[in-house]
Protein backbone atom coordinates (compact mmCIF):
# COMPACT_ATOMS: atom_id res chain seq x y z
CA UNK A 1 0.00 0.00 0.00
CA UNK A 2 1.57 3.58 -1.15
CA UNK A 3 2.20 5.87 2.11
CA UNK A 4 -0.95 8.02 2.81
CA UNK A 5 -2.97 9.16 6.05
CA UNK A 6 -6.95 7.68 6.17
CA UNK A 7 -9.74 9.94 6.65
CA UNK A 8 -13.38 7.87 7.88
CA UNK A 9 -16.09 10.32 6.81
CA UNK A 10 -18.81 9.10 9.53
CA UNK A 11 -21.87 11.55 9.02
CA UNK A 12 -24.03 8.93 8.31
CA UNK A 13 -22.95 6.43 10.71
CA UNK A 14 -20.54 5.75 13.62
CA UNK A 15 -20.59 1.88 13.26
CA UNK A 16 -17.28 -0.19 14.41
CA UNK A 17 -18.30 -3.20 11.84
CA UNK A 18 -18.74 -0.64 8.64
CA UNK A 19 -15.34 1.28 9.76
CA UNK A 20 -14.12 -2.44 9.52
CA UNK A 21 -15.69 -3.48 5.98
CA UNK A 22 -14.66 -0.09 4.40
CA UNK A 23 -10.79 -0.31 5.41
CA UNK A 24 -10.95 -4.14 3.95
CA UNK A 25 -9.96 -3.54 0.38
CA UNK A 26 -6.50 -1.16 1.04
CA UNK A 27 -5.24 -4.63 2.10
CA UNK A 28 -4.39 -7.36 -0.99
CA UNK A 29 -4.46 -9.51 1.65
CA UNK A 30 -6.59 -10.66 4.78
CA UNK A 31 -3.94 -12.88 6.51
CA UNK A 32 -3.04 -9.93 9.53
CA UNK A 33 -6.69 -10.67 10.52
CA UNK A 34 -6.26 -14.61 10.94
CA UNK A 35 -3.10 -13.82 12.35
CA UNK A 36 -3.85 -11.60 14.59
CA UNK A 37 -6.89 -13.41 15.90
CA UNK A 38 -4.59 -16.89 16.24
CA UNK A 39 -1.91 -15.21 18.26
CA UNK A 40 -4.78 -14.53 20.92
CA UNK A 41 -6.18 -18.07 21.10
CA UNK A 42 -9.05 -16.99 19.11
CA UNK A 43 -8.98 -19.54 16.45
CA UNK A 44 -12.66 -20.68 16.63
CA UNK A 45 -13.46 -17.00 14.98
CA UNK A 46 -14.15 -16.82 11.30
CA UNK A 47 -15.03 -14.18 8.41
CA UNK A 48 -17.09 -13.69 5.79
CA UNK A 49 -16.68 -10.08 3.92
CA UNK A 50 -20.29 -10.17 1.67
CA UNK A 51 -21.24 -7.17 -1.06
CA UNK A 52 -24.15 -5.64 -0.61
CA UNK A 53 -25.94 -2.64 -1.52
CA UNK A 54 -28.39 0.10 -0.60
CA UNK A 55 -30.33 2.43 -2.57
CA UNK A 56 -28.07 1.50 -5.52
CA UNK A 57 -24.75 2.25 -3.32
CA UNK A 58 -22.15 -1.17 -3.53
CA UNK A 59 -20.39 -1.61 -0.13
CA UNK A 60 -19.19 -4.47 2.07
CA UNK A 61 -20.18 -5.94 4.63
CA UNK A 62 -17.76 -7.78 7.50
CA UNK A 63 -19.55 -10.92 9.30
CA UNK A 64 -17.92 -12.62 12.22
CA UNK A 65 -18.58 -16.13 13.27
CA UNK A 66 -17.97 -18.65 16.25
CA UNK A 67 -17.80 -22.20 14.46
CA UNK A 68 -21.15 -21.93 12.39
CA UNK A 69 -23.03 -19.05 14.89
CA UNK A 70 -22.86 -15.65 13.55
CA UNK A 71 -21.87 -13.29 15.68
CA UNK A 72 -24.28 -10.13 16.15
CA UNK A 73 -25.08 -7.35 18.52
CA UNK A 74 -28.11 -6.87 19.90
CA UNK A 75 -29.59 -4.45 17.09
CA UNK A 76 -29.16 -7.15 14.44
CA UNK A 77 -30.60 -10.45 14.12
CA UNK A 78 -29.00 -13.53 14.97
CA UNK A 79 -28.28 -15.88 12.18
CA UNK A 80 -26.59 -19.06 11.39
CA UNK A 81 -24.02 -19.20 8.77
CA UNK A 82 -24.10 -21.51 5.74
CA UNK A 83 -23.20 -24.51 5.57
CA UNK A 84 -22.11 -24.55 1.82
CA UNK A 85 -18.39 -23.15 0.76
CA UNK A 86 -20.29 -20.02 -1.28
CA UNK A 87 -20.02 -16.83 0.78
CA UNK A 88 -22.27 -16.18 3.46
CA UNK A 89 -25.89 -14.84 2.81
CA UNK A 90 -28.34 -13.14 5.43
CA UNK A 91 -31.23 -15.73 5.60
CA UNK A 92 -33.42 -13.26 7.73
CA UNK A 93 -34.45 -16.23 10.15
CA UNK A 94 -33.84 -15.64 13.69
CA UNK A 95 -33.16 -18.29 16.25
CA UNK A 96 -32.60 -18.44 19.56
CA UNK A 97 -29.56 -20.23 21.66
CA UNK A 98 -29.68 -22.80 23.62
CA UNK A 99 -26.86 -23.90 25.19
CA UNK A 100 -26.29 -26.65 28.09
CA UNK A 101 -23.67 -26.97 30.26
CA UNK A 102 -22.99 -30.46 28.61
CA UNK A 103 -23.01 -29.41 24.96
CA UNK A 104 -21.68 -25.48 25.43
CA UNK A 105 -18.02 -26.54 26.16
CA UNK A 106 -17.60 -28.97 23.03
CA UNK A 107 -18.97 -25.96 20.71
CA UNK A 108 -16.76 -23.59 21.73
CA UNK A 109 -13.02 -24.86 23.26
CA UNK A 110 -12.20 -20.75 24.63
CA UNK A 111 -13.60 -19.83 27.70
CA UNK A 112 -14.48 -16.35 26.34
CA UNK A 113 -16.37 -17.25 23.66
CA UNK A 114 -18.20 -20.38 25.17
CA UNK A 115 -19.17 -18.21 27.82
CA UNK A 116 -20.39 -15.60 25.54
CA UNK A 117 -22.60 -17.85 23.59
CA UNK A 118 -24.07 -19.28 26.37
CA UNK A 119 -25.54 -15.90 26.97
CA UNK A 120 -23.50 -15.03 30.45
CA UNK A 121 -22.77 -11.23 30.68
CA UNK A 122 -19.28 -10.66 30.15
CA UNK A 123 -17.25 -7.93 31.63
CA UNK A 124 -14.66 -5.22 29.94
CA UNK A 125 -12.02 -6.72 32.22
CA UNK A 126 -12.24 -10.08 30.86
CA UNK A 127 -12.16 -8.45 27.38
CA UNK A 128 -8.53 -7.30 28.06
CA UNK A 129 -7.45 -10.69 29.14
CA UNK A 130 -6.82 -11.96 25.56
CA UNK A 131 -4.62 -8.98 25.03
CA UNK A 132 -2.42 -9.96 27.79
CA UNK A 133 -0.95 -13.09 26.54
CA UNK A 134 2.46 -13.49 25.72
CA UNK A 135 1.67 -14.58 22.37
CA UNK A 136 -0.38 -11.16 21.51
CA UNK A 137 1.21 -8.93 18.71
CA UNK A 138 2.89 -5.73 20.75
CA UNK A 139 1.35 -2.88 18.86
CA UNK A 140 -2.21 -4.67 18.59
CA UNK A 141 -2.09 -5.38 21.79
CA UNK A 142 -1.37 -1.84 22.91
CA UNK A 143 -3.66 -0.38 20.95
CA UNK A 144 -6.54 -2.11 21.64
CA UNK A 145 -5.60 -1.80 25.29
CA UNK A 146 -6.10 1.83 24.97
CA UNK A 147 -9.55 1.54 23.44
CA UNK A 148 -10.56 -0.95 25.46
CA UNK A 149 -9.48 1.91 28.53
CA UNK A 150 -11.64 4.78 26.81
CA UNK A 151 -14.54 2.32 26.90
CA UNK A 152 -14.66 2.46 31.02
CA UNK A 153 -16.80 4.56 32.05
CA UNK A 154 -17.23 5.55 36.15
CA UNK A 155 -20.79 6.85 35.68
CA UNK A 156 -21.99 3.31 36.15
CA UNK A 157 -21.67 0.79 38.74
CA UNK A 158 -20.35 -2.08 36.62
CA UNK A 159 -19.94 -2.43 32.96
CA UNK A 160 -21.39 -6.12 31.61
CA UNK A 161 -22.43 -6.63 28.17
CA UNK A 162 -24.56 -9.03 27.06
CA UNK A 163 -22.54 -12.02 25.55
CA UNK A 164 -23.22 -11.42 21.85
CA UNK A 165 -22.31 -8.34 22.60
CA UNK A 166 -18.99 -8.85 23.83
CA UNK A 167 -18.20 -10.98 21.62
CA UNK A 168 -19.65 -9.37 18.66
CA UNK A 169 -16.87 -5.81 20.27
CA UNK A 170 -13.92 -8.47 20.45
CA UNK A 171 -14.04 -9.36 17.24
CA UNK A 172 -14.30 -5.87 15.57
CA UNK A 173 -11.83 -4.59 18.14
CA UNK A 174 -9.36 -7.10 16.46
CA UNK A 175 -10.25 -6.64 13.03
CA UNK A 176 -9.87 -2.90 13.64
CA UNK A 177 -6.33 -2.87 15.33
CA UNK A 178 -4.79 -5.58 12.94
CA UNK A 179 -6.22 -3.41 10.10
CA UNK A 180 -4.58 -0.10 11.68
CA UNK A 181 -1.26 -2.01 12.08
CA UNK A 182 -1.03 -3.41 9.20
CA UNK A 183 -2.25 -0.29 6.79
CA UNK A 184 0.20 1.67 9.36
CA UNK A 185 -1.31 5.87 8.08
CA UNK A 186 0.88 8.47 8.71
CA UNK A 187 -2.49 10.07 10.63
CA UNK A 188 -5.85 9.59 10.70
CA UNK A 189 -8.66 12.28 10.35
CA UNK A 190 -12.69 11.97 10.31
CA UNK A 191 -15.45 14.03 9.80
CA UNK A 192 -16.95 15.67 12.48
CA UNK A 193 -19.45 13.47 14.87
CA UNK A 194 -22.96 13.15 14.34
CA UNK A 195 -25.07 11.69 16.97
CA UNK A 196 -28.66 11.06 17.00
CA UNK A 197 -30.85 12.28 19.78
CA UNK A 198 -32.77 9.55 19.26
CA UNK A 199 -30.86 6.49 20.44
CA UNK A 200 -31.06 4.44 23.70
CA UNK A 201 -31.40 6.40 26.77
CA UNK A 202 -33.33 4.81 29.28
CA UNK A 203 -31.64 1.55 30.36
CA UNK A 204 -33.15 -1.63 30.68
CA UNK A 205 -31.22 -3.34 33.03
CA UNK A 206 -27.66 -3.59 34.59
CA UNK A 207 -26.71 -5.17 30.91
CA UNK A 208 -25.29 -2.21 29.28
CA UNK A 209 -26.56 -1.04 25.48
CA UNK A 210 -23.76 -0.78 22.85
CA UNK A 211 -26.39 2.03 21.83
CA UNK A 212 -26.63 3.85 24.99
CA UNK A 213 -26.84 7.56 24.82
CA UNK A 214 -25.23 8.16 28.39
CA UNK A 215 -22.20 6.00 27.37
CA UNK A 216 -21.52 7.46 23.60
CA UNK A 217 -21.50 11.01 25.53
CA UNK A 218 -19.10 9.77 27.82
CA UNK A 219 -16.50 8.41 25.98
CA UNK A 220 -17.41 11.47 23.07
CA UNK A 221 -15.95 14.33 25.41
CA UNK A 222 -13.90 16.95 23.60
CA UNK A 223 -14.43 15.67 20.44
CA UNK A 224 -16.49 18.17 17.85
CA UNK A 225 -20.16 16.42 18.13
CA UNK A 226 -23.31 17.41 16.30
CA UNK A 227 -26.66 15.73 17.98
CA UNK A 228 -29.98 15.54 14.81
CA UNK A 229 -32.68 14.48 15.01
CA UNK A 230 -32.55 12.27 11.75
CA UNK A 231 -32.12 8.52 13.11
CA UNK A 232 -27.99 8.05 12.50
CA UNK A 233 -26.33 4.60 14.16
CA UNK A 234 -24.00 4.61 16.83
CA UNK A 235 -21.82 2.38 18.78
CA UNK A 236 -19.70 2.86 21.73
CA UNK A 237 -16.76 0.62 20.01
CA UNK A 238 -16.68 3.20 17.19
CA UNK A 239 -16.40 6.04 19.31
CA UNK A 240 -13.72 4.61 21.19
CA UNK A 241 -11.98 4.20 17.83
CA UNK A 242 -11.92 7.40 16.97
CA UNK A 243 -11.30 8.93 20.75
CA UNK A 244 -8.01 7.07 20.16
CA UNK A 245 -6.73 7.25 17.10
CA UNK A 246 -8.46 10.41 15.14
CA UNK A 247 -6.32 13.07 15.75
CA UNK A 248 -8.03 15.60 13.39
CA UNK A 249 -11.87 16.46 12.69
CA UNK A 250 -13.62 18.42 10.11
CA UNK A 251 -13.22 18.74 6.65
CA UNK A 252 -10.49 16.37 5.02
CA UNK A 253 -8.15 19.37 3.81
CA UNK A 254 -6.29 19.36 0.69
CA UNK A 255 -5.12 15.75 -0.47
CA UNK A 256 -5.60 13.59 -3.07
CA UNK A 257 -7.92 10.59 -2.52
CA UNK A 258 -6.27 7.52 -3.75
CA UNK A 259 -8.60 4.70 -2.96
CA UNK A 260 -12.39 4.82 -1.47
CA UNK A 261 -14.32 2.29 -0.32
CA UNK A 262 -17.87 1.67 1.61
CA UNK A 263 -19.39 -0.25 4.67
CA UNK A 264 -22.44 -0.68 4.28
CA UNK A 265 -25.03 -1.41 6.95
CA UNK A 266 -28.16 -3.85 4.51
CA UNK A 267 -30.65 -3.32 7.18
CA UNK A 268 -30.66 0.20 7.30
CA UNK A 269 -29.68 3.99 5.47
CA UNK A 270 -26.03 3.22 7.22
CA UNK A 271 -22.54 3.58 5.31
CA UNK A 272 -19.47 4.73 6.26
CA UNK A 273 -16.61 5.80 3.75
CA UNK A 274 -12.92 5.08 4.44
CA UNK A 275 -10.36 7.00 1.71
CA UNK A 276 -6.61 6.70 1.86
CA UNK A 277 -5.38 9.95 0.83
CA UNK A 278 -2.59 11.17 0.08
CA UNK A 279 -1.50 14.42 1.79
CA UNK A 280 -0.43 17.99 0.05
CA UNK A 281 2.96 18.32 1.77
CA UNK A 282 5.41 21.14 1.57
CA UNK A 283 7.81 21.53 -0.98
CA UNK A 284 10.55 20.93 1.93
CA UNK A 285 9.18 17.71 2.11
CA UNK A 286 8.67 14.97 -0.17
CA UNK A 287 6.69 11.54 -0.28
CA UNK A 288 6.19 8.66 -2.68
CA UNK A 289 2.94 8.85 -4.08
CA UNK A 290 1.29 9.15 -7.87
CA UNK A 291 0.86 12.86 -7.59
CA UNK A 292 4.71 13.45 -6.93
CA UNK A 293 6.18 14.67 -9.95
CA UNK A 294 9.86 15.11 -10.38
CA UNK A 295 11.36 19.11 -9.26
CA UNK A 296 11.32 21.45 -11.92
CA UNK A 297 12.99 24.47 -11.31
CA UNK A 298 13.28 27.32 -13.87
CA UNK A 299 16.89 28.70 -14.21
CA UNK A 300 19.24 30.91 -16.22
CA UNK A 301 21.91 29.68 -17.55
CA UNK A 302 24.94 31.30 -18.70
CA UNK A 303 27.49 30.54 -21.67
CA UNK A 304 30.62 32.64 -21.94
CA UNK A 305 34.50 32.38 -23.10
CA UNK A 306 37.59 32.91 -21.27
CA UNK A 307 40.84 33.54 -22.29
CA UNK A 308 42.83 30.69 -21.66
CA UNK A 309 46.41 32.17 -21.47
CA UNK A 310 45.50 34.10 -18.42
CA UNK A 311 42.26 32.38 -16.79
CA UNK A 312 42.96 30.31 -13.14
CA UNK A 313 39.53 28.32 -13.94
CA UNK A 314 39.87 26.36 -10.43
CA UNK A 315 39.81 30.14 -8.93
CA UNK A 316 37.47 31.27 -10.84
CA UNK A 317 35.25 28.38 -10.22
CA UNK A 318 35.47 28.62 -6.26
CA UNK A 319 34.69 32.67 -6.91
CA UNK A 320 31.36 31.95 -8.74
CA UNK A 321 30.19 29.59 -6.79
CA UNK A 322 30.23 32.09 -3.70
CA UNK A 323 27.85 34.21 -6.64
CA UNK A 324 25.33 31.96 -6.55
CA UNK A 325 26.68 29.99 -9.67
CA UNK A 326 25.99 26.28 -9.66
CA UNK A 327 26.53 23.46 -11.95
CA UNK A 328 29.66 24.94 -12.91
CA UNK A 329 31.42 23.14 -15.72
CA UNK A 330 34.04 23.95 -18.31
CA UNK A 331 35.69 22.48 -21.06
CA UNK A 332 39.12 23.66 -23.61
CA UNK A 333 37.94 24.63 -27.13
CA UNK A 334 38.49 26.56 -29.82
CA UNK A 335 37.36 29.73 -31.01
CA UNK A 336 37.77 32.48 -33.69
CA UNK A 337 41.29 32.37 -35.31
CA UNK A 338 42.03 28.97 -33.78
CA UNK A 339 42.59 30.60 -30.23
CA UNK A 340 42.01 28.53 -27.31
CA UNK A 341 39.69 29.42 -24.76
CA UNK A 342 37.16 27.65 -22.23
CA UNK A 343 33.91 27.56 -22.67
CA UNK A 344 32.49 27.83 -19.21
CA UNK A 345 28.41 27.32 -18.48
CA UNK A 346 26.47 27.39 -14.95
CA UNK A 347 22.87 27.85 -13.71
CA UNK A 348 21.72 30.68 -11.73
CA UNK A 349 18.33 31.38 -10.09
CA UNK A 350 16.45 34.62 -10.57
CA UNK A 351 17.32 36.50 -7.47
CA UNK A 352 20.98 36.06 -8.46
CA UNK A 353 21.29 36.00 -11.81
CA UNK A 354 22.64 40.16 -11.93
CA UNK A 355 25.09 39.35 -9.34
CA UNK A 356 26.45 36.28 -10.87
CA UNK A 357 26.64 37.85 -14.26
CA UNK A 358 28.74 40.67 -13.48
CA UNK A 359 30.87 38.92 -11.21
CA UNK A 360 31.43 36.57 -15.05
CA UNK A 361 32.07 39.50 -16.76
CA UNK A 362 34.36 41.06 -14.18
CA UNK A 363 36.14 38.70 -12.26
CA UNK A 364 36.53 36.48 -15.18
CA UNK A 365 36.76 38.79 -18.05
CA UNK A 366 34.30 36.59 -20.02
CA UNK A 367 32.79 37.36 -24.10
CA UNK A 368 30.61 36.23 -25.76
CA UNK A 369 28.47 35.77 -23.10
CA UNK A 370 25.05 33.92 -23.58
CA UNK A 371 21.83 34.18 -21.02
CA UNK A 372 18.49 32.02 -21.46
CA UNK A 373 16.29 30.57 -19.49
CA UNK A 374 15.77 27.20 -19.15
CA UNK A 375 14.10 24.34 -17.12
CA UNK A 376 15.72 22.43 -14.87
CA UNK A 377 14.32 18.75 -13.75
CA UNK A 378 15.63 16.36 -10.88
CA UNK A 379 14.22 13.58 -8.91
CA UNK A 380 12.83 14.10 -5.59
CA UNK A 381 14.78 12.70 -2.78
CA UNK A 382 14.38 12.32 1.00
CA UNK A 383 16.95 11.94 4.26
CA UNK A 384 15.72 9.19 6.33
CA UNK A 385 17.37 7.27 9.10
CA UNK A 386 16.22 3.87 10.39
CA UNK A 387 18.02 2.35 12.82
CA UNK A 388 20.12 -1.13 12.93
CA UNK A 389 21.73 -2.84 16.13
CA UNK A 390 19.56 -4.55 18.67
CA UNK A 391 19.13 -2.81 22.68
CA UNK A 392 21.58 -0.40 23.82
CA UNK A 393 23.66 -1.33 20.64
CA UNK A 394 21.37 0.17 18.14
CA UNK A 395 22.47 2.85 15.54
CA UNK A 396 20.70 5.24 13.38
CA UNK A 397 22.21 5.28 10.33
CA UNK A 398 20.56 8.22 7.39
CA UNK A 399 19.85 7.26 3.75
CA UNK A 400 18.76 9.40 0.62
CA UNK A 401 16.07 7.99 -1.12
CA UNK A 402 15.52 9.00 -4.45
CA UNK A 403 12.04 9.08 -5.51
CA UNK A 404 10.08 9.22 -8.70
CA UNK A 405 5.98 9.40 -8.87
CA UNK A 406 5.06 6.27 -6.66
CA UNK A 407 8.74 4.36 -6.63
CA UNK A 408 11.43 4.53 -5.13
CA UNK A 409 14.67 4.46 -7.76
CA UNK A 410 17.35 4.56 -5.96
CA UNK A 411 18.79 4.66 -2.28
CA UNK A 412 22.37 5.96 -1.55
CA UNK A 413 23.95 5.81 2.43
CA UNK A 414 24.93 9.13 3.72
CA UNK A 415 28.62 9.62 3.05
CA UNK A 416 29.44 10.15 6.93
CA UNK A 417 27.40 7.36 8.12
CA UNK A 418 29.19 4.94 5.79
CA UNK A 419 32.61 5.84 6.54
CA UNK A 420 31.61 5.88 10.16
CA UNK A 421 30.27 2.45 9.81
CA UNK A 422 33.36 0.93 8.17
CA UNK A 423 35.49 2.71 10.83
CA UNK A 424 33.53 0.77 13.42
CA UNK A 425 33.19 -2.67 11.42
CA UNK A 426 37.04 -2.41 9.86
CA UNK A 427 34.87 -3.83 6.93
CA UNK A 428 35.85 -2.24 3.09
CA UNK A 429 33.54 0.04 1.82
CA UNK A 430 31.81 -1.79 -0.47
CA UNK A 431 30.71 -4.49 2.40
CA UNK A 432 29.56 -2.08 4.79
CA UNK A 433 27.40 -0.24 1.77
CA UNK A 434 25.97 -4.02 1.43
CA UNK A 435 25.00 -3.95 4.99
CA UNK A 436 23.44 -0.69 5.33
CA UNK A 437 21.43 -1.53 2.00
CA UNK A 438 20.31 -4.54 3.49
CA UNK A 439 19.17 -3.11 6.29
CA UNK A 440 17.56 -0.09 4.68
CA UNK A 441 15.65 -3.14 2.67
CA UNK A 442 14.50 -4.68 5.92
CA UNK A 443 13.51 -2.02 7.66
CA UNK A 444 11.07 -0.74 4.41
CA UNK A 445 9.83 -4.88 4.71
CA UNK A 446 11.29 -5.65 0.64
CA UNK A 447 13.71 -8.05 2.34
CA UNK A 448 12.36 -11.65 0.57
CA UNK A 449 11.67 -14.38 3.49
CA UNK A 450 14.81 -16.16 4.69
CA UNK A 451 14.33 -19.83 3.24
Amino acid sequence: MQPGFLHFDLRRALKADLMNAAMIKFLPSQDCIRQAFDSLCLQEITWEIVSDAYAGIRGRVVQFYANETLISSSCCHTQTKPRSKQQARWNNQTREYSFNADTSPLYAHNKLIAAALAGEPISLAELKKPFLLPTANLEMAGLSLEILSHLECDIFVEQKLAGLDALWLLCNLVTHTALITALDPKFLSASKIYLSSNLVTQPKSHILDLRNTTWLRYILQKIPLVEVAEDIEADVLAAAFVKSLVGQFGPRGESVILDLDIGISPSSKAFCEALWCEAKLPDTMNEVGPTNAPRSHHLYEVVGHISAASADMTSLSSAMSLHGAKSISYQLVQSEKNTLVYLMRFLVNYERQKEALEAFLIKGNAHAVVIKAVECHELNKRLVSIPLGNGNKTDSYRFYEYIYYDRCVRVEPLLEDLDSYAQKTNYSIDVCRSDLLMAWKKWRGQTVEAQ
